[in-house]
């Protein structure tokens, strides 16, 4: 994270606060320096030294898709959408890390879908009128 310091602001969190919400604009990217942090639509915790907030940047409303909320306060850094973009194509390796994990969510996802809505095995039929 050093190398994306000089484009970043730290910010405190305290325990219980709302980082950001479900349809927020994303005007900002955050970097947990220390503390925990959890997603509360999909009960998912976020540790420090995690990026937060990049799928906002990329979302065609530029909205957010989750809550994020502060459980033990800490430090954030955060990083503005203008700031991100000079940092994005200033630094390659920084882009090609952004993109990855873009991705990498962006996969969890589709894995925690398929596993919710696995279809029924080939040839069974829950419903007996369709047998």
């Amino acid at each position: 994270m050093p190398s994306r310091s000089p484009y970043m602001t730290a910010r405190r969190c305290g325990a219980g606060e709302v980082v950001f919400g479900k349809g927020d604009p994303a005007k900002e990217m955050y970097y947990a320096v220390t503390g925990r942090y959890r997603l509360t639509e999909v009960d998912a915790d976020v540790e420090s030294r995690q990026m937060i907030g990049e799928i906002g940047f990329v979302a065609p409303d530029k909205r957010r898709s989750l809550t994020l909320a502060c459980v033990e306060g800490r430090q954030l850094l955060t990083i503005s959408y203008n700031q991100f973009g000079q940092l994005y194509f200033q630094n390659p390796a920084f882009g090609s890390y952004f993109l990855q994990l873009i991705a990498e969510r962006l996969f969890k996802v589709i894995n925690r879908l398929e596993t919710v809505q696995a279809p029924p095995p080939r040839g069974h039929f829950p419903d007996s009128r369709l047998r």
